[in-house]
């Protein structure tokens, strides 16, 4: 189909004002950038803390986003995990921008996102602790002081068994999260052992997933990585296409991509190609979002 017939437009005679054009957008893209103090590095190149989350239904991301800024945690991103094997993972990545490293800045980030979560979206009963963020310890010596089977002296070794076959099916057949304690009888636990369960628990519904914490040592090494799998890309964009048409025409491609950073309004394609090389050397399926 053919929208216009005999157009004749001489663009080559109006190029002076489509440089003029470019010219301004870049250097306002280039004023803006060194504004807001140069280009914006995600928690892959300056370190941080990703805590991964996942929710009994569909994570509601903006209620999410609320509460974190609420509880002074606004500096936080939020990313849906799109998983082609589970496409109902209900799982979102939460990265904190943080400088410490080691255990201690792990557990920091990984208290500071539950805290924000259960003052969201409840805390539950006064008292009690989050089943779905206790270990096979916690609901081992809840069991214990109770000892709903009246196990004596072998207790503590047999609640410890109940408590990791309790865990394995939480996280194995619930995939970490129980919205109803009652829902345990399907483990092979007794209503003894669930009675005793809610005396300390309670059940929420979303639970952490996984969390890790990128230094800026690292993250300062797979930046430099990076670039140069961006370089290695641009070169080779530039010489398939010098050898298929001509060289200024790759020279001006490699150019332009580079170039329209400046003036793009979410982020810089440069940074975008950064990003996919930063999830190609570390092996990991990424999904981009601003």
């Amino acid at each position: 189909m053919e929208f216009f017939k005999q157009v004749d437009l001489d663009w080559m005679g109006k190029a002076k004002y489509f440089y003029a054009l470019s010219g301004l957008l870049l250097v306002v893209g280039m004023a803006s950038l060194i504004a807001k103090g140069g280009p914006y590095y995600g928690i892959d190149f300056k370190g941080g803390t990703v805590v991964d989350v996942r929710f009994a239904g569909t994570p509601p991301i903006d209620t999410i986003r609320n509460g974190l800024a609420q509880q002074g945690i606004g500096n936080s991103t939020i990313v849906p995990v799109s998983d082609i094997a589970r496409p109902n993972s209900n799982e979102v990545l939460i990265n904190l921008e943080e400088k410490g490293e080691g255990a201690e800045a792990l557990d920091a980030g990984k208290a500071a996102i539950l805290s924000a979560l259960h003052a969201t979206f409840g805390a539950g009963e006064a008292g009690k602790q989050d089943f779905n963020a206790a270990g096979p310890s916690a609901i081992s010596d809840a069991l214990t002081r109770k000892d709903p089977l009246a196990a004596g002296a072998t207790a503590g070794d047999r609640y410890m068994q109940l408590a990791r076959q309790i865990v394995s099916y939480r996280d194995k057949d619930r995939g970490g999260i129980v919205t109803s304690l009652d829902d345990l009888s399907a483990s092979g636990v007794g209503a003894g052992v669930i009675a005793a369960l809610r005396d300390s628990f309670y059940t929420s519904n979303f639970a952490i997933i996984n969390v890790e914490i990128v230094g800026p040592k690292v993250g300062s090494e797979l930046r430099r990585q990076a670039v140069v799998v961006t370089l290695y890309a641009l070169a080779g964009m530039l010489v398939y296409i010098a050898f298929r048409f001509e060289w200024v025409y790759g020279c001006a491609g490699a150019f332009k991509i580079c170039s329209a950073g400046p003036v793009s309004t979410t982020r810089p394609p440069c940074m975008t190609a950064m990003r996919v090389a930063s999830c190609a050397t570390t092996g990991k399926l990424c999904e981009i979002s601003k």
